[in-house]
Formats: C-alpha cells, sequence, structure tokens
C-alpha cells in the first residue's frame, strides 16, 4: 500500500479544476474529490480572472497538501486545461468543471477500468442532470461505444472522463484553435488512436444553469464543425464536388409558398441563397422551381452566382416529389462528371448560418453516412393518441427518470437534407438500408416560416437583434 506521502508525492489522478465566477459551486466541486474513496490524488485548481468571491473560497484550501491553485487572467479554458496537464504529476487526468460534482466512488471506478488494459486510452460513464441547486433532474445514460463502429453518429458526453496523460501528450494535448467543445476535438483523436471504454454507471452530476457553457447552442455547434473539418481534410485525399438546390415551387405555382415574402428588407428565399454563397465548399447553388416570373427576379439579382431549373409540370404541383425535379437540374449542369454530394435546403427556415452546411458536408463524409438531415431535439416526452375512446400515453417509460442519451426523440426541421449523389438516385426505392446520421441545429435555426404568423414572429426576431 502506498504512504500518504507518496500519494501526494506521486499521485495515480489528477483532478484539476478550471473556474471562472463559479464561486458558488465551487466548494461543491471540491469537496467532491476530497471526499473520494480512491485517496491516490491531486487537485490542480485553476482560476480564469474571476471576479467574484471564488479566489477567497480556493485560499481557504491552502493548507491542504493535496491541492495546488493557479490563477491566471483570462487565459480561457483551453489554455488552462493544458497547463495544468503539464503541471500535473497523475499518471491519469480527470478535469471536473467548477459547477459539477463527483460521485463518492467515481475515481475508484474509472481508475479500475482505465488499468485493465495499457491500451485504454480514455473511460467515460453516465452521470446525472440536475439543477442550480444540484437536485437530480435526470439518469443519463451516456451513449455506448462500440471498438467496431468507431465513428458512431456523435460523441458522447465527455464530461470527468479519465485519461490516460502520456497519451493526451502524444496527441499534443487540446488544440487550442478552438474555445469551446474541447471534449468533441480529444474523442476524435483517441478513437484514432487508443482505446475507449465506458462505465454503465453515472459517476458525476452534470449541473445545468442559465450561465453553463453549453446554453449558447449556436456558437458550440459552430465550433463543432471547426472539429469536424479538421478531421475531415485529415481523412480525405480528394475535393469532393458539392452542389445545394433549393426546390421552390414559387406563388404563382402555389398560393401556399411564401417564398417571396418579405421579412426585413428582402424575401426569405434571399436569406437562404445569400448564406450559402458565404461557404467556400459549395461548387453550384441551383434553384428548381416552375416558375418563372420568380427565376426571371432571381436571375437578376444573383446573375451568374446561381444556376437555374426550370421543372416540368409533374414536378411541380402540389404535393409531389421533387425528387425528379432535382436530378433532371443536377444533369443538365454536370452532364458529364456528376456531383459526390448533393444538399437539399429549403428557404423556409430564413436563420440558418451557412455552417450548417458544412457541418452536414464534414458529418457525410467522416461518418461515412449516406445521408444527413437537419434536426432537435425534442423533450416534450409526452406523446397521446385516440385508442378505443380514450387519450393513450405513447411512451413505455411513464416516470421519466431514466432519460437515455441514446433514445432522445428527434424532430426533423431546418430544411437541410445532405446526401451521397450516387445514394440518392437510388434512394430509396433501390436501397434495402441508408445510413442515416443527423446534425443538431439550434432553435432560432430551425425556426421555419409557413404562413403569416410565424413570418410576424420572424420579424420580432430580427428586431430585437438590431
Amino acid at each position: 500500500m502506498q504512504s500518504k506521502k507518496n500519494n501526494m508525492l506521486n499521485p495515480e489522478i489528477t483532478v484539476y479544476i478550471t473556474n471562472f465566477n463559479y464561486g458558488k459551486f465551487l466548494r461543491k466541486s471540491i469537496n467532491s474529490v476530497l471526499g473520494q474513496s480512491f485517496k491516490s490524488f491531486e487537485i490542480i485548481i485553476i482560476d480564469d480572472g474571476s471576479v467574484d468571491n471564488s479566489k477567497k473560497i480556493i485560499q481557504k484550501y491552502k493548507n491542504n497538501k493535496k491541492i495546488r491553485f493557479f490563477f491566471h487572467q483570462n487565459k480561457g479554458l483551453i489554455k488552462s486545461n493544458n497547463f495544468a496537464i503539464k503541471v500535473s504529476k497523475g499518471k491519469y487526468i480527470l478535469r471536473l468543471d467548477a459547477d459539477d460534482f463527483l460521485e463518492q466512488n467515481a475515481l475508484l471506478v474509472l481508475y479500475n477500468e482505465i488499468n485493465r488494459s495499457e491500451k485504454i486510452g480514455l473511460v467515460y460513464s453516465d452521470y446525472y442532470n440536475t439543477d442550480e441547486k444540484g437536485k437530480i433532474l435526470s439518469h443519463e445514460k451516456n451513449l455506448e461505444y462500440f471498438a467496431n463502429d468507431k465513428y458512431s453518429y456523435k460523441p458522447p458526453h465527455g464530461a470527468c472522463s479519465l485519461i490516460r496523460k502520456k497519451f493526451l501528450e502524444e496527441v499534443n494535448f487540446y488544440d487550442q484553435r478552438f474555445k469551446k467543445q474541447d471534449g468533441i476535438d480529444l474523442w476524435y483523436k483517441f478513437l484514432d488512436n487508443y482505446k475507449v471504454k465506458k462505465i454503465n454507471l453515472p459517476l458525476f452530476y452534470y449541473r445545468q444553469h442559465s450561465n453553463s457553457l453549453s446554453f449558447n447552442k449556436s456558437q458550440l455547434y459552430k465550433t463543432k464543425n471547426k472539429i469536424l473539418k479538421k478531421f475531415t481534410h485529415k481523412n480525405k485525399d480528394k475535393k469532393n464536388k458539392i452542389v445545394i438546390i433549393f426546390p421552390v415551387r414559387g406563388p404563382n405555382i402555389s398560393s401556399r409558398c411564401v417564398s417571396m415574402l418579405k421579412l426585413g428588407k428582402k424575401p426569405l428565399i434571399y436569406w437562404v441563397i445569400d448564406e450559402a454563397l458565404k461557404s467556400k465548399l459549395i461548387d453550384k447553388i441551383i434553384v428548381t422551381s416552375k416558375d418563372l416570373n420568380l427565376i426571371s427576379i432571381l436571375k437578376k439579382k444573383y446573375k451568374r452566382k446561381v444556376f437555374f431549373h426550370i421543372r416540368k409540370d409533374k414536378t411541380s404541383f402540389e404535393n409531389s416529389s421533387y425528387k425528379g425535379a432535382i436530378i433532371n437540374s443536377v444533369r443538365k449542369f454536370y452532364p458529364k462528371n456528376t456531383p459526390d454530394i448533393i444538399i437539399i435546403s429549403h428557404f423556409n427556415s430564413p436563420f440558418k448560418p451557412h455552417f450548417y452546411y458544412e457541418t452536414a458536408i464534414n458529418m457525410l463524409e467522416l461518418h461515412n453516412s449516406d445521408q444527413i438531415i437537419s434536426v432537435i431535439k425534442d423533450d416534450a416526452f409526452m406523446y397521446y393518441r385516440f385508442k378505443k375512446g380514450k387519450l393513450m400515453n405513447l411512451c413505455k417509460n411513464k416516470n421519466f427518470e431514466l432519460n437515455m442519451e441514446k433514445d432522445q426523440i428527434y424532430k426533423e426541421k431546418g430544411g437541410i437534407m445532405a446526401y451521397k449523389y450516387n445514394k440518392y438516385l437510388n434512394f430509396p426505392n433501390k436501397i434495402k438500408s441508408i445510413n442515416t446520421n443527423y446534425i443538431l441545429l439550434d432553435q432560432k435555426s430551425s425556426f421555419e416560416i409557413n404562413n403569416l404568423d410565424d413570418l410576424e414572429i420572424a420579424e420580432k426576431v430580427i428586431r430585437k437583434k438590431k
């Protein structure tokens, strides 16, 4: 058995806590480590220029020999992560955010698992969601990891993972180009090099509150796209030819088509085209429509920046499939070399920024998927329908105490669909199965305008932004 002195000089685990103005949560976080059943650890606390009472709380632990603390001035999370790893003494590293806290046996369980093999680089677990006061809201069953399908459709929640320090050094620490989503970057690095294991026990408490970094979804998803782009470019040897197509019936063909309704100072169709033009990954932008007046207006606006395809009658009728129009438009502008990827985008979600198109492309390529759809999480767990004269609950789990990440319900929103073109040609009739993945949109980007009421809400959104 190691002596207490050796435990302090050569701890097995370094837990580092990053803090910025989380003084009201910090004590709980620190004490959850000090109270661990596994004792061979050190704590590194890094305060990044807090202006609340954090410093006073940290200094109350100055006589505890297990704790070292450092005060920085706004270096940011990723630089703080790398600093902590470099000064750490432990063989293994665990980052604990200052607003989260650990189960009493968390370090012991994680340590026993990672020590099963020298090839294991990272161990993660299930967790509890809590409210701001620490009250448990749900037991979150994290996504499973399967070695034969390492590029699953998304990384699990990687907070409080135990990581082998020497492997962190081998992959050159955290990438300081990214200020957020550090766990996703690390996940892809480790999938390429080391074994990853999951523990089916909740070992930490993940606090949800209004100041949490995870609340700014748009910025998080934008950073995620940059990370996906990094690994997509690393794993491919040629540039794919990508086309984005906007199928529009047009107001002269369908009275329900709202494409030319003005939001702010420009029609809805301008919003999505303008955004698509910002992407450097897109080879061509095509609008396919039967509405000659709409096409004439768009030609004057965009000239040679956008290509136009006039639909045949049978693909322009209300409620008819536009697949034929999509294929015909591709054949018109790619008579010889067909595109590798097509994106079909709808004009009625005007707030989606162009990086979501790029995220769909990167997901399609990195995960070797056939189809990507844009979705939002559906957090309304109660669904009902009438059966035998009664309103019946469709959900099997009626108490909802166990909220499984892998069983999360998603709703298709935002009107982005990306395909490998050769798959789209035969989808769905000639394909027995299609590998479908998704990209998550933030609520604003997924907002759809289908009528004047929706338009009124959208006008309030852009006025508020000003």
